[in-house]
């Protein structure tokens, strides 16, 4: 399977779907809003919880995983080989071939994050991928991107953020 893909969820995916759609459920969270990347998988996860809510999926590329271009379209251990090859700080930066750095993808991930907490009032449910999230959350809150590996967030895996705390 090639590093950059956009597929449909599978029998396990749809299992986790209704799984993420029944904890909002079961703790009795009063959704006001759900966003998605583009990406099916996502969509589709969203779609879940939207039905049980009664609301609509907005959708945002910017959601969407890390652009990698060219590397994209090979194999995920060939990415991580290349990227193995690098410090930290060249990880961050390093922009393949018709991709984004991870720095780039942070920042547009911060962007919807940010847009969406300005327009949305109350409890918003955002459906995105490990990758992106890996990337974001030490940004988000306060910690040396060092620790991205510490937020690493299996698939159907829910995180829970308060905007209002430090």
């Amino acid at each position: 399977t090639p590093a950059e893909h956009d597929m449909p969820l599978t029998d396990k995916g749809h299992k986790e779907a209704e799984a993420v759609r029944d904890y909002f459920l079961a703790h009795k969270i009063d959704l006001k809003a759900i966003y998605a990347s583009t990406y099916v998988r996502a969509t589709e996860t969203a779609q879940a919880t939207a039905e049980a809510f009664g609301l609509e999926v907005y959708t945002d590329t910017d959601l969407c995983e890390r652009r990698w271009g060219m590397m994209g379209k090979g194999t995920w251990q060939e990415v991580v080989a290349s990227l193995d090859r690098m410090t930290l700080g060249e990880r961050y930066t390093f922009v393949p071939e018709g991709g984004e750095s991870w720095a780039q993808m942070e920042a547009r991930a911060r962007g919807v994050v940010d847009e969406i907490l300005k327009n949305e009032a109350g409890d918003v449910a955002v459906f995105t991928h490990g990758g992106l999230l890996r990337g974001l959350l030490p940004a988000l809150v306060g910690v040396d991107k060092s620790q991205h590996e510490e937020y690493t967030i299996q698939s159907g895996g829910i995180v829970r953020f308060d905007s209002n705390s430090k």
